[in-house]
């Protein structure tokens, strides 16, 4: 987690949470899910056309890379959330 950002909460509204201090980059990206990427390698461009579900899966599998349980549980088509989750 050396390359996130702790952002405060606001009280009762927002959650405090870590974001990255950069852009995913495509081969970021593709390493974290499991090396599954197109014809050509990928660079160090920021990743773009990525799916909601693409982009959640890849948080889930980050997590699960950082030691951290996942914070969605998708099902599907279906996602929900585990509030208590650390990822």
């Amino acid at each position: 987690m050396n390359n996130m950002i702790l952002i405060d909460g606001l009280s009762k509204v927002l959650s405090s949470f870590y974001l990255c201090n950069h852009e995913i980059t495509e081969k970021e990206f593709y390493e974290i899910m499991n090396g599954d990427y197109p014809d050509e390698a990928p660079s160090n461009k920021p990743i773009v056309n990525v799916s909601v579900f693409d982009a959640l899966i890849y948080c889930n599998l980050r997590s699960r890379k950082e030691n951290l349980q996942p914070y969605y549980n998708i099902n599907g088509t279906k996602v929900t959330v585990n509030k208590t989750s650390t990822g």
